[in-house]
């Protein structure tokens, strides 16, 4: 097979390795870590609540659990409180032990999505040590660090999409007698992590033609698009048997408070006058009372407004691709500069959409130099993370057949094209894009920045492609 190539060439695996397998390695060095800063959670119980709409979170969880057993009330909460993964799981682990439990289950869906993100790695490149080194980046990161010991949607959207993504590969990679399994099994990781954040529902949809070019099983790939839809229409069934509107349920934090909220940020930027204007159409066409837009009146916005609507987009790819998220770790969870600090930084996007990005960061800077110059190391940290997944990209697309197998080249490819595929999604649906969106593509970015290193290292014994060599 072409990829044993990849596997042998600078990467110094050999055969296969007789003492500890790096997956333990690589779970007692984490359990470790994060046993570490579990202690310091013990410590600072108050730092459980860090993170983006925790304390509305909270409450929607200590409401669900107070619920009287009976209909009425528990359809008044379900049918107003949007997603239900947005509250569920979190729920159950609170009420059976409080936040630790809640803490020690999502650093465990953790480990295990690292660990499956190591054996994904693996399947498509045949490379140990690019696995473990693939699989310590993401675990690094401050997205991966951070999340699970605060109350947040991504400790468990997160690691539902990487564990999503092994089984479907390896069903496909491998081709093993369970593989129709392994796409069922997917799909509905796919499907639950879609209960929780329905930005990645039109996934499926969109690598199912994908698989089947890669010579996929039609029917493999059948079953995995309709367990991955089954658990959203199952839900949005639910909702339209006992309230009549076919949704995910409604919050103020729903598709049309979402489209309603970014076009009036999109208008804030603009002058008095066009502002003034501007607004005036959008209550023609929202609900105003309700703060709601529908999708066809905010598509009207947008070809009335191209412009501002395009730099809006344009501020948010600035943030989704250049911010490191670094601020969860220093700001929020280790509380650097106190509560000042913390607020600054939830307002910093929207100071940054009205008053212009520098001048919100040289704000920023004059009252947390410390802050600022330690995330403009790890911005430049994190461009050459993307200079790294570009080339990895470019070398998986390019070399056709020379290193990877059509499906280890379908995979990476797909792996390419999740990172790009979550900015539109999210760009699409709301009010702006922080960084924090970035986190559930970020294993797929350090699979292909892996790749990348790996030619960047050995890119003398390869055949380069002709377009290259031409170059």
């Amino acid at each position: 097979m072409n990829s044993e190539l990849f596997a042998s060439r600078g990467s110094g695996d050999k055969c296969p390795r007789k003492n500890i397998p790096n997956e333990l390695i690589l779970l007692a060095y984490l359990t470790v870590l994060h046993g570490l800063m579990f202690v310091y959670d013990l410590t600072h119980p108050n730092l459980f609540l860090n993170a983006d709409r925790a304390s509305t979170r909270i409450e929607s969880i200590k409401k669900f659990i107070s619920l009287p057993h009976e209909h009425g009330p528990i359809l008044d909460f379900v049918s107003s409180n949007g997603v239900p993964g947005d509250y569920f799981f979190q729920a159950l682990l609170f009420q059976a032990g409080g936040q630790f439990l809640v803490i020690a289950g999502q650093v465990s869906l953790l480990l295990v999505s690292v660990l499956a993100l190591y054996r994904l790695t693996l399947i498509v490149t045949h490379s140990r040590k690019l696995s473990l080194g693939a699989a310590l980046l993401y675990a690094h990161l401050p997205a991966s660090l951070v999340y699970a010991h605060l109350l947040c949607s991504e400790a468990i959207f997160d690691p539902l999409v990487v564990l999503g993504f092994y089984f479907i590969v390896r069903g496909y990679v491998q081709e093993s007698n369970h593989g129709a399994r392994d796409a069922a099994l997917s799909g509905t990781l796919f499907g639950v992590a879609a209960l929780v954040r329905p930005v990645v529902a039109p996934w499926s949809l969109l690598l199912a033609p994908w698989l089947l070019l890669g010579k996929l099983p039609y029917r493999r790939v059948m079953l995995y698009v309709l367990m991955s839809l089954l658990p959203v229409v199952l839900w949005m069934s639910f909702m339209f048997s006992q309230t009549g509107k076919f949704s995910m349920g409604e919050s103020f934090y729903d598709l049309g408070h979402n489209l309603y909220g970014r076009a009036r940020t999109v208008f804030a930027t603009m002058t008095t006058e066009s502002r003034d204007a501007a607004e005036t159409k959008l209550s023609f066409l929202a609900d105003g009372d309700r703060r709601v837009l529908s999708l066809r009146a905010y598509l009207k916005l947008v070809t009335m407004y191209p412009k501002e609507f395009l730099k809006h987009t344009a501020r948010d790819g600035f943030v989704y691709f250049s911010k490191s998220s670094l601020e969860q770790l220093t700001v929020h969870y280790f509380h650097l500069g106190g509560d000042e600090a913390s607020n600054d930084a939830d307002i910093w996007r929207s100071q940054a959409d009205t008053e212009g990005l520098w001048v919100a960061s040289v704000q920023f800077f004059k009252k947390h130099p410390f802050i600022v110059l330690s995330s403009i190391i790890a911005a430049l940290f994190l461009i050459c993370l993307w200079g790294l997944f570009v080339l990895g990209a470019s070398f998986v697309m390019l070399n056709k057949g020379k290193i990877f197998d059509l499906r280890q080249r379908t995979v990476l490819i797909a792996l390419s094209i999740f990172p790009f595929f979550m900015f539109v999604v999210v760009a699409l649906v709301s009010i702006s894009v922080p960084s924090r969106y970035r986190a559930p593509a970020e294993f797929a970015i350090c699979i292909i920045a892996a790749v990348g290193w790996h030619f960047l290292r050995t890119f003398k014994h390869h055949a380069l492609p002709s377009r290259i060599a031409a170059s």
